[in-house]
């Protein structure tokens, strides 16, 4: 009887420990009551490994020695700690626990080259304060509960909340399920769709470029690709949230009515390891990795051409393979995050206005024809708020501290091509990789859905100006002006450059993507995915575009898909008709086919991943 009701005890005070520390981790995420009733799979976890805890720990207290039972006790909940601190980042960044994302990080932490970027995530994303309050409550436990209960009793109470946990993991009431399956859904459900395999970025021999002579007019001298990360076409400027960042970066210049702001552009993918190899060689996130390892880069065009290149970025490019990816292409002169010597202030990244100044020198002291990128990071999470412009003190949130900086180092980069003379003749494009959900409206803490898995419009449409350059031939810059109302995307930049190089790749590569100086084709479809053959997650998400249509699939709702445009009803939710038609053409694409069926099929609880 005394044994049963110490395990009864423990039970009881295993429970009470797993119940504030579900409390707690809700009160870190920032979640309502209702979104943490709606997520109790994530808290299961914290049962299972409290029970499991408290069984170690009651085994270990037989030990006569104390010395080694308290330091087997403080590194048992150290342990555990760690593990649910790691656990709510993941669940705050990804909802996603970290036992379902860590295999895809696209960075290793430990390794001999990473140290740097292991100090940075942690520094930046690891929950400190909830790890310490974690800590010292299971410490706390821990010595309550090794001595009100036998080991025996207090094992068998430990085990029977770890059984609970994983009863009401395996057993408990399934979420929603999709209640309407049209006949297209149905046949992704049928489909034999073969996993798809991922293979890493890697630096291959790319000698597939054209080049046709003579050229057809004279080609601008300067080109510059600025590149910024997470930046979407919603985020606004730094100090007034009724303009726009895109329109404000385009009057620093000076100039803003030669800028060019598209209305429907999306991205090829909402993560920035298939969008920012897409962009710089035009391959779509629905191609293969082959293919992509084909194409020659914007920088081998520009060579091919004479021109002087140069790659300047504030992130690492030791994360996704990028320091390879980058490594065999002809560019001139290259500063990285891991080549300048700064220390990492936001995510894996350096200053961004300490990276603008270097590429303003650069500019302003070449001759002949350059082309550069400069590859921005400011707005990423957790956003940059530290800075060498000296942000000024009024700006107290931190996503208009970044987009400060990034206007800050536009304003470099316009007076370097001013001064050099090069502004009137450059072809400038500044463009989102894709967008971002946390921090959309203006907070730090507005979206907790990862935009890997969620395309809603604040990820999908990124920001995109371009100007272009004086000299252009009058058909071509009609033809630019006619396509600012169609729907653009980020793997249009590649063939831009290549035709106003006149230049590109073989014609057996063609182009995912349409230069946006020739017509481009109404009913085109563009693929935006966050899953591919060089990334993998634990879910994917895919968007298919066409004019002002678009069909997503994603884990935004319980529906398998959204449809979105002009022409919908909900009627056609049942019947399929016109709403099913991009679905039906994407069929034929094998990486969109798969994705979409281990989607659906996770959706509607058949299982499926997508494998290493």
């Amino acid at each position: 009887m005394m044994e049963l009701s110490g395990a009864l005890a423990a039970f009881a005070l295993t429970l009470l420990l797993a119940i504030i520390i579900s409390v707690s981790r809700n009160y870190y995420l920032k979640r309502s009551q209702t979104e943490w009733l709606l997520n109790l799979r994530h808290s299961v976890s914290i049962l299972i490994f409290s029970g499991i805890t408290t069984a170690i720990l009651n085994i270990i207290s037989i030990i006569d020695t104390i010395f080694i039972v308290c330091a087997l006790i403080i590194a048992i909940t150290l342990c555990f700690s760690l593990v649910e601190a790691c656990n709510a980042a993941a669940l705050h960044f990804f909802n996603e626990s970290v036992f379902s994302v860590y295999r895809h990080l696209p960075v290793s932490l430990f390794g001999r080259d990473t140290l740097k970027s292991t100090r940075a995530y942690f520094r930046q994303y690891f929950p400190g304060r909830y790890f310490l309050w974690t800590f010292l409550l299971t410490l706390a436990y821990a010595s309550i509960g090794t001595t009100t209960s036998s080991p025996a009793s207090a094992v068998a109470g430990g085990a029977a909340i770890a059984f609970l946990g994983l009863g009401l993991r395996y057993f408990g009431p399934a979420p929603e399920r999709p209640s309407v399956v049209s006949p297209v859904e149905q046949l992704y459900l049928l489909a034999d769709a073969p996993d798809v395999k991922v293979y890493p970025l890697a630096d291959t021999a790319r000698n597939a470029l054209r080049l046709p002579q003579p050229y057809s007019y004279a080609a601008p001298k300067t080109i510059i690709l600025v590149i910024l990360e997470s930046a979407g076409a919603y985020v606004c400027s730094s100090r007034d949230p009724q303009k726009l960042l895109s329109g404000e970066l385009a009057a620093l210049s000076g100039d803003p009515k030669e800028w060019i702001i598209p209305s429907n552009v999306v991205t090829n993918s909402s993560c920035t390891d298939v969008s920012v190899p897409s962009i710089v060689t035009g391959c779509g996130a629905h191609e293969s990795i082959e293919k992509l390892h084909k194409l020659p880069l914007i920088f081998d065009l520009a060579k091919a051409r004479s021109y002087n290149t140069a790659f300047f970025t504030s992130s690492s490019l030791k994360w996704a393979n990028f320091d390879k990816f980058f490594q065999g292409s002809a560019i001139d002169k290259r500063v990285t995050g891991d080549t300048i010597g700064l220390p990492f202030i936001n995510d894996v990244t350096v200053d961004d206005y300490e990276i603008a100044e270097q590429a303003a020198d650069w500019i302003a002291n070449q001759t002949g024809g350059i082309l550069a990128v400069i590859y921005f990071n400011a707005l990423h999470v957790p956003f940059q708020s530290v800075s060498k412009c000296n942000i000024p003190s009024e700006l107290t949130v931190r996503q208009n501290k970044a987009a400060y900086v990034i206007e800050e180092c536009h304003k470099l980069l316009f007076n370097a091509l001013r001064i050099s003379g090069r502004y009137d003749d450059a072809l400038i494009f500044s463009v989102g990789d894709h967008g971002e959900t946390l921090g959309y409206d203006g907070s730090d803490e507005s979206g907790r859905m990862a935009r890997t898995i969620k395309l809603t419009p604040h990820v999908l449409h990124p920001l995109f100006i371009m100007k272009p350059p004086a000299n252009l031939p009058n058909e071509m810059r009609l033809n630019l002006q006619n396509n600012q109302n169609c729907l653009l995307a980020s793997v249009d930049i590649a063939p831009s450059i290549a035709d106003v190089l006149y230049a590109g790749p073989d014609p057996d590569l063609k182009y995912a993507g349409h230069s946006l100086f020739q017509k481009i084709p109404k009913d085109r479809i563009i693929y935006t995915l966050s899953i591919n053959e060089w990334r993998s997650w634990s879910k994917g998400a895919v968007a298919i575009s066409q004019a002002e249509r678009k069909t997503i699939i994603d884990y935004q709702t319980n529906e398998l898909c959204l449809h979105i445009g002009p022409g919908y009803s909900d009627s056609d939710r049942v019947r399929g008709g016109d709403r099913d038609q991009l679905l039906a053409v994407a069929f034929s694409e094998h990486i969109v086919r798969s994705s979409i069926s281990v989607i659906f099929k996770q959706k509607l609880g058949y299982g499926g991943v997508v494998q290493m």
